[in-house]
């Protein structure tokens, strides 16, 4: 196993006793394990993940000591990797570098956002949105693309909002001169950017039997399920409910309906996803029995 030990301070006004508060240290160090963990991931797939320990400190600003261990087995998979940024990452100091160059890079670019990317050999060049061009090397560009990476990021820059907290600063204990301090004035350049690894939602559109139960908010809004599992869905067929209004047409509660239906995933900022479900168009009606109507707003 390989460890390297760095001191992560947080500074201002607001700590001067030495105290932060829980609720804003704990999540910003679970974040910063994920940058770990995530940038492991992205240049050594299926690799032991890297472990973030707490190591007690002395009396500052509020700082905190941690250990970054890699285990063994991880090790031991250098020789099966060719990759300088995955050899890197195998053992706990080259992971360290790798996550510090990456916020380096982010307080260079300072919020602007990259309009083109060009890739030779092991360097990457980016055009900048006001025109400038940086070139960083390939290991660092596909870290700062990963969406996971950069959301974790954000988050352990999130106690820079704090009333109070003016900068954090990482220092290795090993290697005194790979550190990186961040300002409050900086975290517009941490923010999560759009994603640019989806370029449009996911979209289908197909033939779907639905059985209606119940009709929430507005007569738009459906909750129905097909068979497997429960949702809602918004109905767009404004013919349909024509029949419905104007014709009499009535809707049991055990009725089938085969529908056109619109399904679109989309990714949320969080990294979720999120789907939206609509009827097009109904295209068959399957009474259910002798049942009553089922009541429409």
């Amino acid at each position: 196993m390989t460890t390297t030990e760095f001191v992560v301070k947080y500074d201002g006004p607001a700590l001067e006793y030495h105290e932060i508060d829980v609720e804003v240290f704990a999540p910003a160090m679970m974040s910063l394990a994920r940058s770990l963990g995530r940038t492991q991931q992205v240049l050594t797939p299926g690799a032991d993940p890297v472990k973030l320990r707490v190591k007690a400190t002395n009396q500052g600003s509020f700082a905190v000591t941690l250990l970054a261990e890699v285990p063994t087995l991880a090790e031991r998979l250098v020789d099966l990797v060719t990759s300088k940024g995955a050899e890197a990452a195998l053992n706990a100091a080259g992971l360290y570098a790798i996550v510090t160059g990456a916020w380096k890079v982010l307080k260079r670019l300072g919020g602007r956002s990259i309009t083109d990317e060009r890739a030779v050999g092991e360097q990457v060049t980016w055009t900048l949105s006001d025109g400038e061009e940086i070139t960083i090397d390939a290991v660092t560009a596909r870290v700062l693309n990963d969406l996971q990476f950069r959301q974790a990021t954000e988050q352990f820059t999130a106690p820079l909002e704090a009333p109070g907290i003016s900068e954090v600063s990482v220092t290795s204990s090993s290697e005194g001169s790979n550190s990186v301090v961040i300002t409050a004035d900086e975290t517009r350049a941490f923010q999560t950017p759009p994603s640019t690894t989806i370029d449009a939602p996911s979209e289908i559109v197909n033939e779907f039997m639905l059985q209606p139960l119940g009709v929430e908010f507005d007569w738009r809004q459906w909750r129905v399920t097909d068979g497997g599992s429960k949702f809602s869905v918004t109905m767009a067929d404004e013919d349909f409910r024509h029949r419905v209004d104007e014709d009499g047409l009535r809707i049991g509660a055990n009725d089938l309906f085969k529908v056109r239906m619109r399904i679109v995933q989309e990714p949320k900022a969080d990294g979720t996803l999120r789907i939206k479900r609509t009827v097009e168009k109904v295209l068959q009606q399957y009474p259910g029995g002798t049942q009553g109507r089922m009541d429409l707003p």
